[in-house]
């Protein structure tokens, strides 16, 4: 494995790492809502965001130089759209969970933000598999 390799996996080990911490508890807001989760949420989704803007743009640099196909080009695609997706229900369902705290709308809300790490590592494994 070269070091390009290895530096790319520990940083999606590291994304993995930031994004899974979200789950803490803590303080809550007025509705009742755990402002410590929120918080932490929100900010693993920032980070999330963050790390899938700096693979796109190592892709796409990849894709330029010619040591991507357009068959990964359309992988990468279709990777980043679920991103986006798995990314607007996560804000949708943190927002559902502040203003209705039950156990059931903060599992809905973790549940989707586990699926944007899903996401976030493969639109990162893309960029690793060359």
């Amino acid at each position: 494995m070269n070091m390009c390799r290895i530096q790319r996996f520990s940083f999606l080990l590291l994304i993995l790492v930031l994004i899974a911490g979200c789950a803490q508890t803590g303080k809550t807001t007025t509705s009742g809502a755990d402002q410590d989760f929120l918080t932490n949420s929100y900010n693993g989704l920032k980070v999330s965001a963050v790390s899938v803007d700096g693979a796109m743009k190592t892709i796409a640099s990849l894709y330029t130089s010619g040591k991507i196909s357009e068959d990964v080009k359309a992988q990468v695609i279709t990777a980043y759209d679920k991103f986006k997706l798995a990314y607007a229900d996560s804000t949708s369902k943190l927002s559902v969970y502040s203003i209705t705290p039950t156990d059931a709308t903060k599992t809905a809300a973790t549940t989707a933000i586990a699926n944007v790490g899903i996401q976030v590592a493969a639109i990162i494994a893309l960029s690793v598999v060359q």
